[in-house]
């Protein structure tokens, strides 16, 4: 297995923590049943850093996700975002949901740059911001067409887009990729990578393909059944960009399997690789 040393400045490790969840607890409680849905889970995540979480379903990897984003503001432990607490959703920390969350009777140029119309950004202002983002992500040609006209990639990158514009410090992913088809995902792995590079993008990552999280992953979070337990964090000290076809990428998406595998019976589903 070829491993590329990182470069003498890697991901956040001179500009240090930005997420720190620490003994992070969570029940779910109803009449009839109480589940604990995370279980003393601790994690951080640094400047510049990517970040995927992969664990079977119900380990409480979306839960997580949302303490981090400030969705969830009832749990047990403690949760900080640089250096603070986090309280509720902030500007400085942007959702991409896994169906993208976007406005059909606007078109694309609009969708973009709703969040920056509500924080009251004039449309001078706007104007260039939108045009940058929609570069980024390859969509400059479609600014004028409506939601119902795009492909599900392109509604992904819209998203991107639009949580890009208000230049958070971090971008939080639930399992955006999920939904397309495997070309599609192929694409928009390589996007991430390129997008992340090139602004020092840092991101939290939902997933459940195991290929997915070390194509983009500086780490893996690998999170045992419910509830949900920080099993292993794999560090992926591989060149970008990667490919699912590289094998070096094929030979730490086998090493994840393995720690999922083992955490699992074998009455349950196995993980696509």
């Amino acid at each position: 297995m070829a491993i590329v040393e990182p470069a003498a400045t890697p991901r956040g490790g001179a500009a240090g923590t930005l997420l720190a969840l620490t003994n992070i607890s969570k029940r779910f409680q109803t009449e009839r049943q109480d589940t604990l849905a995370l279980d003393d889970v601790s994690l951080e995540v640094r400047a510049r850093e990517i970040v995927c979480i992969v664990g079977p379903s119900g380990c409480g990897k979306s839960t997580l996700l949302n303490i981090a984003a400030g969705i969830d503001p009832h749990f047990a432990g403690t949760a900080t975002f640089e250096g603070q607490p986090i309280t509720g959703m902030a500007r400085e920390r942007a959702v991409v949901f896994q169906e993208p969350a976007l406005f059909p009777w606007l078109n694309v140029r609009a969708n973009v740059e709703f969040g920056l119309k509500l924080r009251g950004v004039p449309k001078a202002d706007r104007t260039p911001i939108v045009d940058q983002q929609l570069a980024l992500v390859n969509l400059s040609k479609f600014d004028r067409a409506y939601i119902h006209e795009l492909s599900g990639g392109m509604k992904q990158r819209v998203q991107l887009a639009r949580a890009l514009a208000v230049e958070p410090h971090m971008l939080m992913m639930d399992e955006p990729f999920a939904a397309l088809d495997a070309q599609t995902r192929d694409d928009l792995q390589l996007e991430l990578q390129s997008v992340a590079g090139r602004i020092g993008a840092t991101v939290l990552f939902v997933t459940h393909n195991v290929r997915e999280a070390v194509i983009l992953g500086d780490r893996v979070v690998v999170m045992s059944r419910g509830p949900g337990r920080v099993r292993r964090v794999i560090d992926i000290p591989l060149s970008r960009p990667r490919t699912p076809d590289d094998h070096d990428v094929a030979d730490f998406a086998a090493m994840v399997r393995a720690e999922l595998q083992e955490s699992s019976s074998e009455a349950e589903p196995r993980y696509a690789i």
